[in-house]
């Protein structure tokens, strides 16, 4: 079901670039479009993310934030901010996950 999801994503943002292309002069561009977007893909890895907490053993409680994820996946995969994401058509790198490098338990995003 969330492979769905994130194909359905794909192919909004993909629609969205025939209007926008995605390149470093448009980053301060603002669409209503683009923020629902942005919610939806936000909100698809915070349940994600509570699945795999969930799977390591840790599952997550009314009021779980993206911190203790990060404090339950960590533990389990310490080289998650490592984690490398390849933009296409900008070819351009990106590490989502790379403050999770740096935190400290107890620290706050």
């Amino acid at each position: 079901m969330h492979w769905s999801f994130f194909e359905a994503i794909d192919a909004d943002l993909h629609e969205y670039s025939r209007y926008l292309e995605f390149d470093e002069r448009n980053f301060t561009a603002y669409s209503v479009n683009l923020v629902r977007l942005y919610l939806s893909i936000c909100s698809e890895i915070d349940v994600v993310l509570k699945m795999l907490c969930k799977q390591l053993g840790e599952p997550t409680q009314r009021g779980s934030d993206i911190n203790h994820y990060r404090a339950v996946i960590t533990q389990k995969y310490p080289n998650f901010g490592n984690v490398r994401v390849l933009i296409h058509p900008m070819n351009r790198p990106v590490w989502p996950w790379i403050e999770w490098k740096t935190l400290k338990d107890g620290c706050k995003f």
